[in-house]
């Protein structure tokens, strides 16, 4: 992958985020952000059958309205830590200035894995309905459930990219909760 587009980085520096003060990751962070949404998702699957045309469209909406959010929430974070650090030269000390340049570095890594994470809900959607409008044209027999035949395209959809969108969706809610209530601790510095 192009070195310009590689967003790993930014998942690794989220990742980061789930620690304790002294930076020892939480399991139960770890659970809630990525075991939480995979659970959603196995259900999902299980109960099968897709996302119905109005989800997807809602699923679109939800993720480019907050891209475009986050993005501008994301400007904001950037031009507090300049504040905060030409505060901190002049004054020569700002109250909790340690504590604020961590968490306005953490919300930098969080804000921008929120904006990967909505992009990714979008481009998914967008397969799930290229993928499932291919496969009607094809009307391709490829499994067989309870005498239910599935075309390959459905089984896909239904299968794989369904309960991804489930995954991030949860996921991506999840992490936009963390954003709002570390923005909430550092406007009043109730760490």
């Amino acid at each position: 992958m192009s070195a310009k587009i590689n967003f790993f980085l930014i998942v690794k520096d989220h990742l980061g985020t789930l620690s304790d003060v002294s930076g020892r990751r939480l399991k139960i962070d770890i659970f809630t952000f990525y075991g939480v949404p995979f659970l959603f998702g196995v259900l999902f699957s299980i109960k099968g059958g897709g996302v119905k045309p109005e989800v997807l469209s809602m699923l679109v909406n939800f993720g480019a309205i907050f891209t475009a959010l986050l993005l501008s929430v994301l400007m904001l974070v950037y031009e507090q830590q300049n504040k905060l650090e030409e505060r901190n030269a002049v004054a020569g000390s700002v109250s909790f200035f340690n504590e604020k340049k961590k968490l306005l570095e953490q919300l930098y890594s969080n804000i921008s894995y929120s904006v990967v994470v909505s992009m990714l809900l979008v481009m998914f959607s967008l397969f799930y309905v290229l993928i499932d409008s291919f496969s009607i044209e094809l009307d391709f027999k490829f499994l067989s459930f309870d005498g239910v035949e599935l075309n390959s395209g459905n089984w896909v959809c239904n299968y794989l990219i369904a309960p991804f969108l489930i995954f991030i969706t949860v996921n991506l809610i999840l992490t936009i909760l963390m954003v709002v209530k570390r923005t909430y601790s550092l406007l009043t510095m109730k760490i």
